[in-house]
């Protein structure tokens, strides 16, 4: 077992025990542009949906900028290894909260 899989793998037990009231499920989604002609600007959209777990949790006011970092943003902390895509600025991301 490499370094990497051996980390993904205590993380994971992490997740499962000490973190597991901070984990939540979430779901992400994107639109995608397909045959796209430049000229018309016409195409067909798609959208790609991902599941995972993780943590969301708000930055630490000296990372908020203004302008890339926003006062409302979340940083999302998940496993590589159980997201079945890769989370990326402007996604959409989903998280059920029973609490609000």
């Amino acid at each position: 077992m490499g370094l990497r899989e051996e980390i993904q793998s205590e993380v994971a037990a992490a997740f499962d025990e000490d973190l597991a009231d901070a984990v939540s499920d979430f779901s992400g989604s994107y639109v995608t542009h397909r045959h796209w002609d430049p000229v018309t600007e016409t195409g067909g959209e798609s959208t790609a949906i991902y599941t995972g777990r993780g943590v969301l949790t708000r930055y630490k006011l000296g990372r908020i900028d203004g302008i890339n970092i926003l006062h409302g943003d979340l940083k999302l902390t998940a496993l590589v290894c159980e997201v079945t895509d890769k989370p990326a600025v402007d996604h959409i991301i989903e998280i059920y909260d029973p609490v609000s």
